[in-house]
């Protein structure tokens, strides 16, 4: 048997073994590919289409990036970050104190001096005899009685008199002088304690209300109201909107991706196009983004204003649901802005009233800060609206104390019941922001109200401050504040914080009040978290009448030709963050569905159905409402629409011009050539039911609009 080579041997026979020719250029061409091979390779690979629109939005970004590095820092802005640091601010502080005391002990010592050295040169000016009794001297220009001229006489052989000179002269027609004793008086009685209260309730005093005034006082002072710096536009992260259709045959998706604007679905087509699932948005702030926009003389992106949020900002005055419970409410009529042959089906979600509490009452306390800052991105406007909405939700045994307060206590409203709603609704229109916040005031008002029994006593009392502010305040008044808040933790009340400003985390010593009550501290982002919060106050429990809500639309399609959802069209990233088709819905809370439809030649009656399901929170169980969608539901012409369905026609109207659809939409032939975008809205809603412009959010949808057209926007 052979021995093994080694390692060495086996190199070298190895290298002794010739390569076949043009191995070794195949080897380097495969180790390493020119590189028009590898641009051919490359161009192979297939390319999602979501991929190739945010490539193409990348130079747009880019250009975006350049030109904002050439925009000039505003001055207030520069200003306010050259101020100095707060050890800097602290070291001037203390230093102006320590100057400001010197001056004032100066003052004061030459004050005193310059008092002393008067006060001994006017000492001679005067003649002021020492223990002299008060003289009172009448005048009387007719001969005195004897009686009274003996009496006289006496006292001035007692007491000298200065101007017994005069009487002595006896001038004919003279007057004569007679001094008088004057009553003793004695000294004035102070009022008792039963006294002093008789006059202080006599000044307006409400001892049941002010028990917390009278024992501390007056707490804290106004934070001084600094300079509105501008406001500084956060970047709006993509938020989940918009849904994709199944993708299969029979629905235009080279139209969707090119325009993204829902074409027209023929449910005959496939199975799963006659089904529809849409995402129930039930809260939209579009309305003040939009007026804050135009306050800067800038005109709306397109991508920021989104239909189906117009269609949310809206207030449709449907009916009621039940307490505690979901129901179907629809409207259906010819399209004011598409065609004789089109309808328009308007399908909304309405959630009833809070349904079963754990206490029978609430005495619900609001404590808002209307200091200058609440101003800033509109947090004013967002809490007048979560209050206007709240007062929907009493009921007749609740009741609503609210304190505004900025530098001082502005307004104080007691134990309004339901049916004072509209005064409070009132006073919130008139509101508008100023001064400073004096946090300690505010809350030492509104503590003394949740105190009251204004609800009954078995009423469980609640106290929520409404603030963007940070509790500034001195150690002294802190431990003040504290005490107030443990008198009101005696009287089982409960404090909540909802903190509206921009900071990520509410501050710790508002986490700590609220804590020690047993409430919570919570950050608000929007609206609609007020609105939850404040109903969870008032309610006790989660406010939510509703979860994992889905409304799907099902149509026939032996009478419905075709159809097409107006707004959720797909962003940029839908297939990465889609938009859910189930939510939770609060109690009060709607949303509404807006679709049209093309009506084949059958002229059937049976158009399909509407189907909402959801998860009951007070049972744990499943339901489901359904309701049937006829032909018999839509009105012949515009003027006998309901007014549901007009408004809800307008402000889709309003979104699909400033999202850009309605050009689209025109050019493809969907939409009447003579129509004429925003001017065309403004004209249909002037021809609309005079009622429809008592709405107050379809007011506001028109000045934006007329507001708009007069920035350029056709």
């Amino acid at each position: 048997m052979s021995e093994p080579f080694h390692d060495a041997e086996l190199d070298a026979l190895l290298r002794e073994v010739p390569l076949p020719d043009g191995f070794v250029q195949r080897l380097s061409e495969a180790l390493a590919p020119a590189a028009e091979r590898l641009d051919e390779s490359l161009r192979a690979v297939p390319v999602p289409s979501t991929m190739l629109a945010r490539l193409k939005e990348i130079p747009a970004d880019a250009e975006l990036d350049a030109s904002l590095a050439d925009v000039a820092a505003p001055p207030a802005l520069v200003s306010s970050l050259r101020r100095p640091t707060w050890p800097e601010q602290l070291w001037r502080a203390g230093r102006q104190v320590t100057q400001a005391t010197a001056a004032a002990s100066w003052f004061v010592a030459l004050s005193l001096l310059l008092a002393a050295v008067g006060l001994l040169s006017t000492q001679h000016l005067f003649y002021s005899p020492v223990n002299d009794p008060l003289e009172l001297v009448v005048t009387y220009d007719r001969p005195i009685p004897a009686a009274a001229s003996a009496e006289s006489a006496a006292l001035e052989s007692e007491v000298p008199n200065p101007l017994a000179a005069l009487d002595s002269q006896g001038k004919p027609g003279a007057p004569q002088i007679a001094l008088i004793a004057p009553p003793d008086l004695g000294d004035p009685l102070r009022p008792g304690p039963v006294g002093q209260w008789v006059n202080v309730l006599r000044g307006g005093l409400r001892p049941l209300d002010d028990a917390v005034l009278l024992r501390y006082g007056l707490l804290g002072a106004p934070h001084s109201a600094d300079d509105r710096l501008p406001e500084l536009v956060a970047p709006r992260l993509p938020r989940p909107t918009g849904i994709e259709p199944p993708p299969v045959r029979g629905y235009d998706r080279a139209f969707f991706l090119k325009h993204r604007v829902f074409p027209p679905i023929p449910p005959s087509a496939n199975p799963k196009l006659a089904a529809l699932d849409v995402p129930l948005v039930t809260f939209s702030d579009v309305l003040t983004r939009l007026e804050r926009t135009l306050a800067e003389d800038r005109v709306p992106a397109a991508a920021d204003l989104r239909t189906e949020e117009l269609l949310a900002a809206m207030d449709y005055r449907l009916p009621a649901a039940a307490s505690g419970k979901l129901a179907i409410r629809t409207a259906a009529g010819p399209s004011l802005f598409g065609g004789p042959d089109v309808g328009l089906l308007q399908v909304a979600v309405q959630a009833g009233g809070l349904g079963m509490r754990p206490q029978t009452a609430t005495h619900l306390v609001l404590a808002i800060d209307a200091s200058h800052t609440m101003g800033v991105a509109g947090r004013l406007e967002m809490v007048k609206a979560a209050v206007s909405r709240l007062l929907d939700q009493l009921t007749p045994r609740d009741r609503l104390s609210v304190v505004i307060f900025d530098e001082e206590i502005r307004h104080i409203v007691e134990a309004l019941a339901p049916e004072d709603a509209a005064s409070l609704r009132e006073l919130l229109a008139g509101l508008a922001p100023r001064g400073g916040t004096n946090l300690a005031g505010g809350i030492q008002q509104a503590a003394s109200l949740a105190m009251n029994d204004a609800a009954g006593s078995a009423a469980a009392r609640r106290l929520v401050l409404i603030t963007d502010s940070e509790p500034l305040l001195p150690p002294e008044t802190s431990e003040r504040v504290e005490q107030v808040l443990a008198d009101a933790a005696a009287t089982g009340v409960q404090f909540d914080v909802l903190d509206v400003s921009y900071r990520e985390q509410v501050d710790s010593q508002l986490v700590q009040w609220a804590t020690s009550l047993s409430g919570q501290a919570r950050r608000i982002g929007d609206g609609r978290q007020l609105y939850r919060a404040l109903l969870e106050s008032l309610a006790g429990r989660d406010p939510a009448i509703a979860h994992d809500a889905r409304l799907t639309l099902r149509f026939n399609p032996k009478s419905v030709a075709a159809y097409r959802l107006i707004g959720h069209e797909a962003n940029a990233l839908a297939d990465i963050t889609p938009a859910s088709a189930e939510a939770a819905i609060l109690a009060g809370e709607s949303a509404t569905a807006l679709v049209e439809l093309w009506f084949t030649p059958d002229d059937l009656d049976d158009l399909g159905v509407a189907e909402l399901t959801w998860n009951d929170p007070a049972t744990g169980a499943p339901a489901r409402v359904r309701q049937r969608i006829s032909r018999v539901q839509f009105a012949a012409t515009a003027r006998e629409m309901p007014l549901p369905l007009v408004q809800a026609a307008l402000a889709a109207q309003v979104g699909e011009v400033l999202h850009g659809s309605h050009d689209v939409l025109r050019q493809a032939g969907l939409r009447p050539a003579s129509s004429r975008g925003l001017a065309g809205v403004l004209e249909a809603a002037k021809e609309a039911n005079p009622r429809l412009h008592e709405r107050a959010d379809l007011e506001r949808l028109l000045r934006l609009a007329e507001q708009l057209q007069k920035q350029g926007v056709k």
